[in-house]
């Protein structure tokens, strides 16, 4: 499969003559195969920074020795003398060094990253350093934060993030997988990992079925226990209660205490737990009202990853079919539960879609998220409710409220939708009776959208979710 999507940040790197360049995303987005592009045609030396080896140093030394024709005698005995060693030499012989997960470094000894800082701050010649990093809160802590160790050495500092439902489209129409309904499905599977289309293309996938059968489901498939190997490798023998956390949020237990309750975790502990999930792997988030401050107290929580929040919805809860070699059960329970996961998953699409048009100017909103309250019915009585998607514009006091179906709707139905809608939204509070409202539908397909858009309505269907 070609190298796809990472054009700028590649441009950005190959402008470099010297200076500290910062990687940083979550897992499997590309962070190792952007240092590849850049470095292959470039003297370099690459470093993957593992801290269960105890001979890494060892391992290091001896990369640098074959890459540079360094005489056997150069051992250092010590990370700082490494170091130092490191960057004298590639400044000398014009070596591109890249340090993959450099982040780890901590995790066998907090003074190597000062000792990077010393090295670097007292090296009179400047290489092209590449550090690297799956965990973005820490990356963070080193790099960006004021008072991070390497704060404001790096020249390039990028965020890699997952490519987007049109870039995803655009990577399954060159292989093949040409239908807008498919694509879509992939997607809220596999979300815009490119690691998982990687593997599509490399086991001949062309629709979700093909990606269950071959990549999810049988004993040897290759992400059969990708969050589980996730889990372990960074918490050890403590990953069953992230597992558990994360299981009890993709069951809709959103709230700390649903959480803390279905997972069997105190929860005055279960911040730490949360913490990590968010700050260190990514695999979660934390979401408020569209219409409250981002320190409201009426938080929820949500897996934000694609491919983790499927897994531990329909293979975790389903293993023991699974490792009875009863596959045909697993697929009938996944059957009788993607209409619902489906949807959710559409919903955070229409979202990001929003946010996509802000940023290009091609649509003019401002804050976008969800909400959740209750509505008086005319007996008085609260009902439970919720919006999909707001678009708040605080000084045009404007609001725009969006119901998304993950369903082929006419327009009998669309219009009933959004009768529905501009009921449901007098229960938001915000700028009530002051503000301008207009409402919209996302659905898979709309008969009479043109109808509706002319009548001020917005309408979008999954071929306006691709441009």
């Amino acid at each position: 499969m070609e190298f796809f999507g990472r054009e700028e940040e590649l441009r950005s790197l190959c402008a470099m003559k010297q200076g500290i360049a910062v990687i940083y995303g979550r897992r499997r987005v590309g962070k190792t195969e952007l240092i590849r592009q850049f470095i292959k045609a470039r003297d370099s030396v690459y470093f993957f920074v593992n801290p269960k080896k105890v001979d890494l140093l060892d391992e290091f030394v001896e990369t640098l020795r074959e890459k540079a024709g360094l005489p056997e005698y150069i051992r250092p005995e010590n990370w700082k003398s490494f170091i130092r060693l490191v960057l004298d030499v590639a400044a000398q012989k014009n070596i591109v060094v890249a340090f993959d997960e450099f982040q780890r470094f901590i995790d066998m000894d907090e003074s190597i990253i000062p000792d990077f800082q010393d090295a670097w701050d007292s090296a009179e010649r400047k290489p092209i350093l590449i550090f690297s990093g799956s965990s973005v809160g820490m990356m963070k802590r080193i790099f960006v934060e004021s008072k991070a160790p390497l704060f404001k050495r790096a020249s390039v500092v990028m965020e890699l993030k997952p490519f987007n439902f049109r870039d995803v489209s655009r990577i399954l129409d060159a292989m093949g997988v040409k239908n807008a309904g498919e694509k879509a499905k992939l997607y809220f599977v596999f979300g815009g990992v490119i690691y998982y289309y990687v593997l599509m293309s490399e086991f001949g996938c062309k629709s979700l079925d093909d990606c269950i059968d071959r990549l999810i489901l049988h004993p040897h498939s290759p992400i059969r226990n990708e969050v589980r190997d996730i889990l372990v490798e960074e918490f050890g023998k403590n990953y069953q209660t992230y597992q558990a956390i994360i299981s009890a949020i993709s069951m809709g237990k959103n709230k700390r205490n649903e959480i803390a309750a279905h997972a069997g975790v105190k929860e005055t502990s279960l911040s730490s737990y949360l913490y990590d999930l968010m700050d260190i792997l990514s695999l979660i988030g934390r979401t408020v009202k569209v219409t409250d401050d981002w320190k409201s107290r009426d938080v929820r929580y949500e897996i934000t990853d694609n491919f983790v929040n499927f897994w531990t919805r329909f293979v975790l809860r389903n293993e023991s079919l699974a490792e009875i070699g009863d596959f045909d059960s697993v697929k009938q329970k996944i059957r009788e539960g993607e209409g619902a996961f489906f949807g959710r998953r559409f919903e955070k699409l229409c979202g990001e879609y929003l946010e996509r048009a802000k940023i290009h100017g091609k649509a003019d909103l401002g804050r976008i998220g969800t909400w959740w309250g209750s509505l008086r019915d005319k007996d008085g009585a609260r009902t439970n409710t919720d919006i999909d998607v707001i678009s708040l514009r605080e000084s045009q006091a404007e609001a725009a409220f969006f119901e998304c179906k993950w369903s082929e709707i006419d327009e009998e139905r669309a219009r009933k939708i959004l009768i529905d809608l501009r009921e449901r939204a007098k229960a938001v509070e915000w700028l009530s009776g002051k503000r301008k409202e207009t409402y919209g539908i996302f659905a898979k397909g709309i008969s009479g959208k043109d109808k509706l858009l002319a009548e001020g309505f917005w309408a979008f269907d999954l071929d306006d979710l691709v441009k």
